[in-house]
């Protein structure tokens, strides 16, 4: 595929600020299409994919992200095609505001923002406003996002935390104020901050620890969310603006055919994925990208199983909560044992986010202290109590390793819910603030790196790994000599 025009239906939704009730739209909108049978995609716009799995329980299809940080805008486009063309709707999602994101340059969009996205990516957009709070301000405030974005970004607007009346009152004036299209309300009272009533988020944000009680009370909530949107929000008015979207121009990112044609030629081999409710969050497209270059994903949980599954040329660990979950981790000795020995032999491992504290020495597990982990990076991870929010990262490697030659660089998100006591030296770590960081551990055949990767970002290291998994089957499968080149 070269260049290609592309119709891709597809709208973004998305508050003014965080918590204007675009996630409680949202529910009721992806009920009412999974109500209609109508066929339909939902993304989230930026990295956070916490509710990820709200969604995909909603729909029964994967939730995936596109951050306009992260990739480049090839991949953005190529991302949305491949995974968006089915014929489905495409229904983009803003968990934050419309301008969170990192904000390089005063009169530019900030990077990573759903704005941004939206610029690249030409989503028709829809604002969701705050009704217990309207004023005559809500005019100004939304003409300035409208100016910012560019002409014709804005189609219309939905009021949340409203009632028909006050409905009926501001929607004449808002429309007539900023030439927006009124699309319905959302009638469910205000959320109070000390006692939430709406479910927007599972406990924990671990959607695999949710009890029956806590699905069924969802289930209950995106039904009467469905029932309320089918009255009050005008859903042929939605689909007609998703409809309308541009044409996209999709390319696939600067020699990725050739480079995808070369590792073709690669051996298949079979790769660890943990899942369970210790690790569950990965990125799709990560997955999908090594099924591409030939692994077979093979599931198993550092929770239950006394050891690996059999035959195994590598390990991915992913994102999650282990420190949730700790007590238990810590008392599959059999397992951690089996993962050392893999280790010792060679056997490829990249962890990323926060299952790279399944690694270390030991884990903090809130009141329950601290529980003894594999020890295989310096430090303990422990809990941060402050500015728990990702930061978007650069990263360079300060040695050459498992995912690339010194000089490597790669754009990611590093998660702070925890943080590790000691620092390693393979890669510099800036956010955007300039802070430099070094949660990074790297060898020739184990790479632990606290922030998330994505890997389109550079999809050489990628690549890397996977040959490094291609390698050690092939020393398996001929049980040739341990390469024991893991330690820092």
């Amino acid at each position: 595929m070269d260049h290609q025009l592309i119709s891709l239906p597809r709208v973004l939704l998305t508050g003014m600020d965080k918590d204007d009730g675009q996630n409680l739209v949202i529910q009721g909108l992806t009920g009412v299409f999974v109500n209609a049978g109508r066929l339909f995609t939902t993304w989230l716009a930026g990295s956070d994919n916490r509710q990820a799995g709200l969604y995909e329980h909603i729909s029964g299809r994967i939730t995936r992200n596109l951050d306009s940080w992260i990739l480049d805008d090839r991949s953005l486009g190529f991302l949305l095609h491949r995974n968006g063309s089915d014929g489905s709707l495409s229904l983009f999602h803003s968990p934050n505001g419309y301008y969170a994101g990192w904000l390089a340059e005063p009169t530019a969009l900030p990077l990573g923002s759903p704005a941004e996205l939206a610029e690249k990516l030409d989503l028709p957009t829809i604002v969701v406003i705050d009704g217990s709070r309207l004023s005559n301000s809500i005019i100004p405030r939304l003409n300035g996002m409208q100016q910012m974005a560019g002409p014709g970004r804005f189609k219309g607007f939905i009021i949340c935390y409203t009632d028909e009346e006050k409905y009926k009152k501001w929607a004449p004036v808002i429309t007539a104020g900023t030439n927006l299209m009124a699309l319905g309300f959302l009638s469910v009272p205000k959320d109070d901050r000390r006692r939430p009533i709406h479910l927007i988020m599972p406990p924990g944000e671990n959607w695999s620890l949710t009890t029956g009680n806590w699905v069924r009370a969802f289930n209950e909530q995106v039904t009467q969310f469905a029932s309320l949107a089918a009255r009050d929000i005008k859903i042929d008015s939605i689909v007609s603006i998703a409809n309308s979207a541009k044409p996209l121009v999709v390319t696939p990112p600067v020699g990725f055919m050739q480079q995808m044609m070369e590792v073709s030629r690669l051996e298949s081999f079979r790769l660890g994925v943990p899942q369970d409710a210790a690790f569950h969050i990965y990125d799709p497209d990560n997955l999908d990208l090594l099924r591409d270059m030939g692994a077979e994903l093979v599931s198993f949980s550092p929770l239950k199983d006394r050891q690996l599954p059999p035959d195994i040329d590598g390990l991915y660990f992913g994102g999650g909560h282990p420190e949730l979950l700790a007590r238990e981790l810590h008392a599959n000795f059999a397992l951690r044992d089996t993962i050392i020995d893999g280790i010792n032999d060679g056997m490829p491992l990249l962890a990323e986010s926060e299952s790279i504290f399944y690694f270390a020495r030991r884990l903090e597990a809130g009141r329950e202290g601290m529980f003894p982990m594999l020890g295989l990076i310096p430090g303990d991870g422990v809990t941060r109590y402050q500015d728990r929010s990702p930061r978007y990262v650069q990263l360079t490697a300060e040695q050459s390793g498992l995912l690339g030659k010194r000089g490597t660089t790669i754009k990611a998100s590093l998660p702070q819910r925890l943080r590790l006591t000691e620092s390693g030296r393979s890669f510099r770590i800036k956010d955007q603030s300039g802070e430099v960081y070094r949660d990074i551990f790297m060898s020739k055949t184990v790479c632990f790196s606290q922030p998330s990767l994505h890997f389109y970002s550079n999809v050489d290291f990628a690549e890397n790994f996977v040959r490094a998994c291609v390698a050690y089957a092939e020393k398996r499968r001929a049980r040739g000599p341990s390469l024991n080149t893991w330690s820092f």
